[in-house]
């Protein structure tokens, strides 16, 4: 390029300063709101996953019906792809505070994996030793030295004692978002939980996998690798399984032999007595000749029917294990069913009948004993069943293999990181950020190629002749088309660069604090990621040379000759007959200037657009949260509260809680409320499940049909949430996986799809119940409206009430999700703020040009007596025309956009209403006139300072 060229293009930007800075300024805000954005979201997702390496949280985390000996836990390490694996023992249990009772995770301390952070103490070391998580010890208002009362509320008690020293408070990776909304974790050690049923085996298996240093825990990479180990350990469940199932089965046959001789042997000694008149001596060798029976140890795990809960008290006289608190009147009911084989053994129950003393002389010879371990004995027997019968399942699936696809649980139930609530709450956040910057950036690129094209084709136009004369002294097209190439190409590329920068270390460093503060991770550091800037800045350049050659091919494929003779005016033929047009001469003189000028008009039009379409977008996604949590808590939620039910109180308990509710004026309606998993083909997800007397939900869980609206109250399968039935396609008639909270899978069949949200709940009727789980549900809480009563004050006078336990409140994702809402909505308020700092610069830009090409025209019009007022609304008339435009083109774009944005922001158990929000395409319409307005009315007081002079 010669020395003249270089002089004429740097006293072109110089004429054009205003335009070249419009360009510059734009590759700015979309580089800043692109980089910004996009390494705010991978330093978030760094944090996340630096803080999990510090950890070392888990990749998997496996639950065995039967559990995992230490031997089983060395197998498990020898996997391919595994780094190492560690046993965890966990309960359900309540901290007894002096106001209320806390529901709380009760974990063993973990030594490799999942460590707990310390915040002050130490970690327990004796079975009596407790640390709190540091939101539960501020609940508490508890400190380092005190006793609390932690009770186990499961069936069975898994724990040694119920009063515990405080020695550390902590907190758990688990738990990353803060403050912790998920349930509170209490630790305490491995000694801490009784082996009487454990016999040293782990119900839990945490495993991490070998990956790189520094691996995004958030990639597909990461996620493709942890579901290949998953897959890798289903086949060792079997082997593994099949050995625990015949090491456990020993250790059951000899506690059922005791059982025997312990619990059934006295109730047919008494049984003979009252029958032969037998005394207890009699009766007992009687029973001995008889050929008392004694369990196999060597169980056959082919046999489908194989059940640890039945006795061969004689031959072929068996007996189920019965519930401990039915023991006599069950063993009664089932002897009397088996007389003739009895018969065979000279035992005749024909003249025997269940009396009130029989009863009452049975249950003194079963208080001798010592039944403080039976709960064990049906919790050892249940598992076993479970554990049986998963593992005949997956060796049926291992070997037809023809069910792949399907629906499936192994012996071992494998999950994820996505199963953990932390997680998915930060790998929301980066993917939502990140979804919403994409999106909005594709908007400004388009605005920046069309302003470029636009600036630039108004430059050539104007520079026809001296592009003419410059072709006439041998210029060739490459040094005349390099010169427009460094005006847009400069721009662009300055514009990037300082976008780089500030995106790098001004917006990042907002976004990434606006977000650090709500995780355990904290604020995330600086992050460049130097493929991406070279990405952006080689698309800013090809975006620069394809918006330049198109607005001056034309131009250079033209003749010298052709350009120095300027443009013809077009004229028309008057067809004959033809009428004079008598339309106002503004609308015609409107009408004629955009066609004239129609490269402006475009720009113009699509800037008005691209800001109102980002403000749309904007308040849309602001309505589409607000509206589906009002929607949630509102017209579906319909409770306050959940009151829970002590774990073993019975229905007199129950009662006594719904009365003292009624009595303060709140409604109920009795429900069993339980954790758990969620599986469909391979995917599982958490979930809650809610069972109900259907009929009595709608006041309080209002179940509509996700197509039809209507309420659902057929008893049938279980009902599952919108939210997942679109996230996996489901329909009604199809099956799916519920995994109940001791690990043990069932199949359901999907009997309803419900217009659900946010959360995961599956509800079930009670014959959906007795199909899916084999039992009658049992009543562990109560839905409440509390019909004004406070909370606080409502869980005060309860207190003293024989069964309640703690009343929590049914709108606790709320918050979670009120949180989420100001994150995203502090993203609108950045992205807005620099669409409208765009539009401002291109609109003031475009006007001034306007104003600047008519000038001749205007002053012409205000020396033939047009007032200021009328020569602006000649200005103004277009204006109206092309706001009219964009804010048309801006609002389709905008419902566009935000429909393909709202997805991404959600989750399979999140969702959000999507239906376009009036209020905010009028607000979004009205602000962009407004802004419109108020650049028109700034530019046009040039107006009323022509002079005639202008006219030269």
């Amino acid at each position: 390029m010669k020395k003249t060229q270089i002089i004429e293009t740097i006293r072109t930007i110089g004429k054009q300063k205003v335009s070249y800075i419009s360009i510059i300024l734009i590759a700015f805000l979309a580089v800043t709101s692109f980089t910004g954005i996009q390494f705010a979201s991978k330093g978030l997702a760094d944090s996340g996953s630096a803080y999990y390496d510090r950890q070392n949280f888990r990749d998997l985390e496996i639950v065995s019906a039967v559990m995992f000996s230490e031997k089983d836990l060395k197998k498990l390490a020898a996997v391919e792809g595994v780094r190492d694996v560690e046993g965890l023992y966990r309960t359900s249990g309540k901290v007894i505070d002096e106001d209320e009772k806390i529901a709380v995770s009760v974990l063993s301390v973990t030594e490799r994996i999942n460590r707990v952070e310390v915040i002050e103490g130490v970690l327990p070391q004796a079975e009596n030793e407790i640390a709190l998580e540091r939101d539960l010890m501020t609940k508490l208002g508890a400190q380092i030295g005190d006793t609390i009362r932690l009770e186990d509320t499961t069936k069975v008690s898994l724990l040694k004692n119920t009063e515990f020293k405080v020695v550390g408070s902590c907190v758990h990776p688990d738990h990353l978002v803060t403050p912790n909304r998920f349930g509170d974790y209490v630790l305490v050690s491995k000694e801490a939980f009784d082996q009487t049923l454990l016999a040293g085996r782990f119900p839990y298996a945490e495993l991490v996998i070998e990956k790189e240093e520094g691996t995004n825990r958030f990639g597909s990479e990461y996620k493709q690798r942890v579901a290949a180990v998953a897959s890798a350990l289903e086949e060792l469940s079997v082997t593994c399984s099949r050995e625990a199932l015949e090491n456990t089965w020993e250790q059951i046959a000899s506690v059922k032999n005791n059982v025997l001789d312990t619990y059934l042997r006295p109730i047919l000694v008494l049984a003979l007595q009252t029958v032969k008149d037998y005394s207890e001596e009699e009766a007992e060798k009687a029973i001995d000749e008889l050929g008392w029976s004694a369990e196999p140890l060597s169980p056959d795990l082919d046999d489908a029917d194989l059940d640890a809960g039945v006795f061969t008290i004689l031959e072929n006289v068996r007996i189920k294990l019965p519930e401990k608190d039915n023991l006599v009147r069950s063993l009664y009911d089932q002897l009397d069913g088996q007389k003739d084989a009895l018969k065979a053994f000279g035992i005749n129950l024909d003249g025997f009948q269940l009396s009130d003393e029989w009863i009452r002389d049975a249950q003194e010879r079963l208080n001798q004993q010592d039944l403080s371990r039976y709960d064990q004995i049906l919790a050892a027997v249940s598992l076993w069943n479970e554990g049986h019968s998963r593992y005949l399942s997956t060796v049926r699936h291992l070997a037809e293999k023809d069910d792949e696809g399907q629906n499936f649980s192994g012996v071992w139930l494998t999950f994820d990181a996505s199963m953990n609530t932390g997680y998915t709450h930060m790998e929301m956040s980066t993917t939502g950020i990140r979804a919403i910057a994409l999106r909005f950036t594709l908007l400004f690129i388009v605005v920046a190629a069309i302003v470029i094209y636009a600036t630039v084709g108004k430059l050539v136009d104007e520079q026809k002749k001296l592009v003419g004369v410059t072709k006439a002294f041998g210029f060739r097209k490459g040094e005349i088309f390099a010169k427009y190439l460094i005006f847009g190409g400069s721009a662009t590329l300055i514009g990037t660069a300082l976008g780089i920068l500030g995106g790098t270390f001004l917006l990042q460093y907002f976004v990434g604090y606006s977000y650090g503060r709500s995780y355990l991770s904290g604020i995330p550091s600086r992050t460049v990621i130097v493929w991406q800037i070279l990405v952006i800045v080689a698309a800013g350049l090809l975006l620069a040379f394809a918006a330049v050659l198109f607005a001056s091919v034309k131009l250079l494929k033209s003749t010298a000759i052709s350009l120095m003779q300027g443009s013809l005016p077009s004229g028309r033929k008057k067809q004959k007959g033809s009428r004079k047009s008598k339309g106002s001469l503004y609308p015609r003189l409107i009408v004629r200037n955009m066609r004239t000028d129609i490269k402006r008009i475009v720009v113009t039009i699509v800037s008005i657009a691209g800001c109102c379409a980002l403000i749309l977008i904007g308040f849309s996604i602001y309505f589409s949260l607000d509206n589906t949590v009002n929607v949630q808590y509102g017209s579906i939620i319909k409770y306050d509260s959940v009151a829970a039910v002590e774990a073993r109180a019975d229905e007199a308990g129950v009662e006594q809680v719904e009365k003292a509710l009624a009595q303060y004026g709140a409604g109920t309606v009795r429900v069993r409320s339980q954790s758990g998993a969620f599986r469909v083909g391979a995917a599982t997800e958490p979930a809650a499940f809610i069972t109900a007397d259907l009929n009595a939900l709608p006041d309080f869980l209002h179940l509509r049909d996700a197509e039809t609206g209507e309420t659902l109250t057929e008893d049938s399968g279980v009902l599952i949430p919108s939210s997942y039935a679109k996230a996996y396609g489901l329909k009604v008639g199809d099956t799916c996986i519920l995994i109940d909270s001791a690990g043990a899978a069932h199949t359901a069949p999907i009997g309803g799809i419900y217009e659900f949200y946010l959360g995961q709940t599956i509800v079930l009727g009670p014959k959906g119940y007795q199909e899916v789980f084999g039992e009658e549900y049992a009543v562990n809480a109560l839905l409440v409206k509390q019909n004004g009563n406070d909370r606080e004050e409502l869980a005060l006078k309860l207190k003293e009430v024989d069964g309640y336990e703690s009343l929590a409140r049914a709108d606790e994702l709320k918050v979670i999700y009120d949180g989420y809402s100001n994150l995203i909505g502090i993203m609108m308020v950045i992205l807005i703020g620099a669409a409208g700092l765009m539009s401002a610069v291109i609109l003031t830009n475009l006007v001034n040009i306007c104003i600047l090409q008519k000038k001749r025209e205007l002053t012409i019009m205000r020396v033939n007596g047009f007032t200021t007022k009328e020569v602006k609304n000649y200005i103004t008339r277009e204006a109206i025309a092309t706001s009219a435009a964009g804010v048309l083109l801006g609002t389709g774009i905008g419902l566009l956009q935000f429909r393909t944005i709202m997805p991404a922001l959600g989750r399979t158990y999140t969702t959000f209403i999507m239906t376009p929000n009036i209020a905010g395409i009028l607000i979004a319409a009205a602000i962009t006139v407004l802004f419109t307005f108020v650049i028109y009315r700034l530019a046009l007081r040039k107006v009323k300072n022509l002079k005639l002079s202008d006219v030269a």
